[in-house]
């Protein structure tokens, strides 16, 4: 068997499972889910198959939980998405439809730059030029190496705290803001979506508490 020549390979477990599963002995699947998130955690079928297997056993919560960390380690899926959406709903905390879309575009031509924006997101899109565009801005705060990075943090800051100043129609943001979740905030609105695979190499504080941002905001 393979398990027998090398115990520590996950996805024998998780196939395992999913086969239990199918035969519909659903203790038997857990048990061997939860196997495969221990050889490996960042397994997000592991997950999704186990909050599966969890909700067959009636325990919603903990399927919830499971849902929760394979959307997170595979946020982009869509029906991982949807699972918890339903899964939401049946632990009565229905997931909260909203996300961080940003409403602006820049485009620099024969020395002139261009922005355009909704007028909810003009200071947004200032704070974004001035980055991109004014000589040595971006150098100056965070260093040379700019270009290398995604997502610049201390870019990101200065952008959503001129968005929320004085602006009524961003209310969640600043309370995310205040309650101390801006990291996570960031991790998860606006990172992930565009470099998943950098929630598998989140130390696991950090993981948890954006899967403590994911359930108090969503």
């Amino acid at each position: 068997m393979l398990l027998d020549i090398s115990p520590e390979y996950s996805s024998a477990y998780t196939y395992i499972g999913d086969a239990y599963y199918l035969l519909g002995d659903y203790s038997q699947a857990r048990t061997n889910f939860e196997e495969a998130i221990k050889c490996n955690f960042i397994d997000y079928q592991a997950h999704w198959f186990l909050a599966d297997a969890l909700q067959q056993l009636g325990d919603s919560e903990s399927a919830v939980k499971e849902i929760t960390i394979a959307h997170l380690l595979n946020v982009n899926h869509p029906d991982i998405v949807n699972k918890l959406k339903q899964l939401r709903d049946i632990v009565n905390r229905p997931w909260k439809e909203w996300e961080f879309n940003p409403q602006y575009s820049l485009d620099n031509s024969n020395d002139t730059i261009f922005i355009k924006a909704n007028p909810d997101w003009t200071i947004y899109a200032l704070v974004k030029a001035i980055w991109k565009f004014e000589p040595g801005y971006a150098e100056k705060m965070v260093g040379p190496d700019r270009k290398n990075d995604i997502v610049i943090i201390p870019e990101e800051k200065e952008a959503i705290v001129g968005l929320v100043s004085g602006n009524e129609h961003f209310e969640n943001i600043r309370e995310i803001i205040e309650d101390g979740f801006f990291m996570e905030f960031v991790y998860y609105e606006i990172y992930a979506p565009i470099a998943p695979e950098s929630m598998d190499l989140m130390p696991r504080d950090t993981f948890n508490r954006i899967i403590e941002y994911i359930n108090r905001y969503h």
